[in-house]
């Protein structure tokens, strides 16, 4: 079981992820909502992720650790508990509180690319 002190720490308040936005040059903020709730709407500058085997044997090792990544979800409870295991593997992770459903900002409905690799796509925002 996941220690909730732990997980609250990598909480991010809306305030937060706005500024951080703004201003961190390496970002991730990874969306981990299905497809389609991604498409009807968004963080602007978010991105689209399949979380599963694949994904965790292809795409994250090639993520800097020094990379800070900002997961979001639908209400923050996945989030929390994917950013405490991406934590025990080395990366900078946090999740957004409260998810998606709480973001004071504005969201893009509309996808506007796409990123390919061998074996995963994911959408950017």
């Amino acid at each position: 079981m996941m220690d909730p002190l732990v997980s609250k720490s990598l909480g991010i308040s809306n305030e937060d992820l706005y500024d951080l936005l703004s201003s961190v040059k390496s970002l991730l903020v990874y969306d981990i909502r299905t497809r389609e709730q991604f498409e009807s709407g968004h963080i602007q500058g978010s991105i689209h992720a399949v979380c599963d085997f694949d994904v965790a044997q292809t795409i994250m090792p090639d993520i800097p650790r020094s990379t800070k990544i900002v997961l979001v979800d639908g209400d923050g409870v996945t989030s929390s508990e994917l950013a405490v295991a991406m934590r025990s593997l080395g990366f900078d992770s946090y999740f957004l509180k409260n998810g998606i459903k709480n973001w004071n900002g504005n969201l893009v409905k509309k996808v506007s690319g796409e990123i390919h690799s061998p074996t995963f796509c994911i959408r950017r925002g």
